[in-house]
């Protein structure tokens, strides 16, 4: 059985910002890499984020915890719906 010296490379996953429910790109484009701390290969590429795209998430992330939808929730029920999978919290 013949075993590579270094596994095939796997896909590079990409990401943006998530702002406002969903993916949106940011930082004028630019990507950096996320490196495995073990082997040193890219896993995936993030956006260099501005402060223009910080300020659009924080403001964003106020306006969700402010709002009815999320602040006027229960706490349990956001426990609920941010805890990992067979996490406790």
């Amino acid at each position: 059985m013949n075993i590579p010296a270094k596994p095939a490379a796997a896909s590079v996953e990409i990401h943006g910002n998530f702002v406002d429910g969903r993916e949106i790109e940011a930082g004028h484009g630019e990507m950096l890499d996320v490196r495995n701390p073990a082997t040193g290969d890219v896993i995936a590429r993030i956006p260099n984020s501005s402060a223009e795209d910080v300020d659009r998430a924080m403001k964003s992330a106020r306006a969700a915890f402010e709002g009815r939808a999320w602040g006027g929730m229960d706490i349990r029920a956001r426990a609920r719906l941010v805890k990992p999978p067979g996490g406790c919290v």
